[in-house]
């Protein structure tokens, strides 16, 4: 039961960031999805959860991943960048971490990334219900909701930094 609590927190949690600017940076942008995918393979491969593991299983759960990061990729590549203005830096990362390098760009998702994430979410859970009618509990378990929407996240951020990466660097540091 806790498990679903903490999945529906990161998904609302999620949902909410995907429309805030925030700023490019490879420590604060990989941060959260790394700790989600770290966090939802150690829930879905360790207890319960590896008891239930079997091929047709493991199979579901590697297709579910690849699509989760095809979606992160598209989202990270309709996210809007912009570079960060002079009064940004300090509500960004100076204020709280004045040893880190400023970050040249922020991102959001905005609308587009929203529906194509909640899209995904409804995917899933269409998923999980047809799966749990075929008796393959891995792919149904909570842990693999937080490992895809982990590879997710790296998927979009690991864009977002690329592009951001080939970005010309107009904002005043």
């Amino acid at each position: 039961m806790e498990t679903i609590v903490v999945v529906l927190a990161v998904i609302l949690w999620l949902g909410l960031r995907q429309t805030a600017w925030t700023p490019v940076s490879p420590s604060g942008t990989l941060r959260m999805p790394l700790i989600l995918t770290a966090a939802g393979a150690i829930l879905l491969f360790t207890g319960q959860q590896e008891e239930q593991l079997t091929a047709t299983g493991l199979g579901m759960l590697v297709v579910e991943l690849v699509v989760g990061a095809a979606v992160g990729a598209a989202i990270g590549l309709i996210a809007h960048l912009r570079p960060i203005t002079n009064q940004a830096p300090a509500a960004h990362v100076v204020g709280r971490h004045p040893e880190r390098e400023t970050p040249a760009f922020e991102a959001r998702n905005g609308i587009w990334g929203l529906l194509l994430w909640l899209a995904m979410i409804a995917g899933r859970l269409g998923f999980m219900f047809w799966i749990g009618s075929t008796g393959v509990a891995i792919v149904s378990a909570p842990a693999a909701i937080i490992l895809l929407l982990g590879v997710n996240r790296l998927s979009r951020s690991a864009v977002v930094l690329i592009r951001a990466g080939r970005e010309p660097r107009t904002a005043a540091a």
